[in-house]
């Protein structure tokens, strides 16, 4: 009577061990696990190993930063100030300082000198996953030295971080000058367009009334293709009388003739110069 319990009890040890083991650790037909720093990429690891592996050989975000400019494309004209706003995005950790460069090229990637660049900071403080503003001011002359270029900032991280970026906009400008008079009790008001400006044979003059009643414009200029305005005519607010410089004579004066002062209060000298 003993002895069928422990036969029974035999037979049960012996099942347990043939379900339980194909000659593994419970495994059953699974690959071995992980191993990370074996110095190879195993099942269930991403990476194994480097600055971009974790400590569990997962790939890590690698720190990336973005540039953006407000305007991809700027019109406007010569002796023209332009503001472009270039936003630096850091993400997947990057924050810190980023020196930061801008320069204007002409259409053969020459860089364009006589469109000058100035930047409200020559570094970025760029937050960690933040953003940041910076502003590239373009001044362009009033001589024809180019009439479009490529705004290029360039942002370029320290050692060791993401790699460089460059953000562009393409601006072009018409080959014209506007000159604008406002009024001040009742008389014209030259700020801003007093003294010489140099222009080239070729470009458009704007003489604009930006004042508050009508305008006249007198200029001595009839040999370089500005005459006086005809003084059966005038010129509305917010318009302007409009003139080609067609030859080079030198320089000459234009005023507001209407309601005035006139020369030499208020007398700006234009000289027209040889395209370059």
């Amino acid at each position: 009577m003993l002895r069928t319990p422990l036969v029974l009890l035999f037979g049960s040890l012996i099942v347990g061990c043939t379900v339980g083991d194909p000659g593994d650790d419970g495994g059953g037909d699974d690959q071995p696990g992980p191993n990370c720093g074996n110095g190879q990429v195993d099942q269930g690891e991403e990476c194994d190993g480097g600055p971009t592996c974790s400590a569990s050989c997962k790939n890590l975000p690698v720190p990336r930063l973005d540039v953006r400019v407000d305007k991809a494309a700027v019109s406007t004209e010569l002796r023209s100030s332009n503001m472009i706003t270039a936003t630096l995005i850091g993400s997947n950790g990057f924050g810190g300082s980023v020196p930061l460069t801008a320069k204007v090229y002409d259409a053969n990637n020459n860089e364009l000198t006589a469109w000058t660049v100035t930047l409200n900071s020559p570094t970025a403080s760029v937050p960690v996953d933040g953003s940041v503003d910076v502003v590239a001011t373009v001044a362009i002359p009033s001589e024809n030295k180019g009439l479009s270029g490529t705004l290029k900032i360039t942002a370029t991280p320290t050692a060791g971080g993401p790699a460089a970026q460059v953000a562009s906009s393409t601006i072009t400008a018409a080959n014209t000058v506007s000159l604008p008079v406002t009024m001040n009790g009742g008389q014209c008001v030259y700020t801003g367009v007093q003294g010489q400006t140099k222009i080239t044979v070729g470009t458009l003059v704007k003489m604009v009334n930006k004042g508050t009643g009508t305008m006249i414009f007198h200029s001595d200029g009839s040999g370089a293709g500005v005459p006086h305005q005809d003084t059966n005519t005038t010129t509305a607010i917010n318009a302007s009388y409009d003139k080609t410089v067609t030859t080079v004579t030198g320089q000459f004066n234009w005023y507001c003739h209407s309601p005035g002062p006139t020369p030499p209060s208020g007398t700006v000298t234009i000289l027209p110069v040889a395209a370059q």
